[in-house]
């Protein structure tokens, strides 16, 4: 069974513009996403910057409410707010500012005590020597002392946050974390830290996780399967190795040709015009009909639905 899938998961945000606030347009952030994960897998979601890759994240843990379409978590249809718990059960999140994520007012004991508390509000009650066993072994599971939980997150720096931000995730025992950007702030050095922590809890406990990111070689060395996002629709999905090797889609081999500097058996194909429309246009046709190089009549009359193609998933009229 799967951990969670969505099936045509929609998001539009509602915006107000004019001198008075008084015409109402509609962000359509997320179009028509189905998507699914298995246990221990890492599925990795790439995409230019206000493609939708955070927006389906925070849906799908229901940080924001779907507008249509289905999202099923551990066997259970979620309907709105009374099911929040549920979700929160199997699915935690790891934000991309890990200092912007933790209250400034708590010290890392009460940060990582917090989501055992919550669960004692939901009947799952835990002793006070169970509470206090449980967050000593998740700071050691990231890495910090027993000290280290007795001080504030201004405290350290910002690798430290981060691990404190996935022991956070990690206490609720969840199924899988989404990992929104968790290391785009960091140095390299130390993403190559918290990189390497996320893979060793993965192998020990057998977490899955929804790795999102805009860092293409990055996403290839962690993910098993990879799903490329445009304007908020998933274009193409398959295999991490497949998909780097022969990517179908011209948004996917763009993309990856822009990786060739760090991987010299790839050519430099044509760079991308244009730019990415506003989310704020109903587009008909083909969402990369306005800059694809082989863009036909029909690409701007329908929508291309995500199809198989062998081992992938694509959603283009010429494949």
């Amino acid at each position: 069974m799967n951990i969670w899938e969505t099936e045509n998961l929609t998001k539009h945000f509602t915006v107000r513009r004019g001198l008075l606030k008084q015409h109402r347009q509609i962000v359509r952030a997320l179009e028509g996403v189905s998507l699914q994960q298995k246990a221990g897998e890492t599925l990795g979601l790439v995409g230019e910057s206000g493609c939708g890759k955070s927006t389906f994240g925070r849906t799908l843990m229901g940080l924001y409410p779907k507008t249509s379409g289905r999202l099923i978590v551990a066997g259970q249809e979620i309907q709105g707010k009374a099911d929040q718990q549920h979700v929160l059960n199997h699915i935690q999140m790891v934000f991309q500012d890990p200092y912007a994520s933790l209250n400034p007012r708590m010290t890392v004991r009460q940060s990582l005590l917090e989501p055992l508390t919550v669960r004692m509000a939901m009947g799952r009650a835990l002793s006070e020597g169970d509470k206090r066993a449980k967050v000593e072994a998740v700071l050691e599971q990231v890495g910090l002392t027993k000290a280290q939980g007795e001080r504030y997150p201004h405290e350290f720096s910002g690798g430290q946050r981060q691990r404190i931000g996935i022991g956070r995730a990690l206490i609720s025992e969840p199924q899988c974390i989404i990992c929104d950007e968790p290391i785009s702030a960091l140095d390299v050095s130390i993403q190559v830290q918290i990189v390497s922590l996320l893979e060793r809890l993965q192998a020990e406990q057998g977490i899955s996780y929804v790795f999102i990111s805009h860092d293409l070689n990055m996403v290839r060395y962690v993910s098993q399967r990879i799903a490329v996002m445009y304007l908020g629709s998933i274009v193409e999905e398959g295999p991490t190795k497949a998909v780097y090797e022969t990517p179908l889609h011209p948004y996917t081999q763009a993309l990856i040709s822009l990786n060739a500097p760090l991987a010299p058996h790839m050519t430099i194909g044509p760079v991308l015009t244009g730019e990415v429309p506003s989310p704020l246009m109903t587009v008909s046709g083909c969402p990369f009909a306005s800059r694809c190089p082989e863009k036909m009549p029909e690409c701007e009359e329908d929508k291309p639905p995500l199809v198989v193609r062998g081992q992938q998933k694509v959603a283009c009229w010429r494949r």
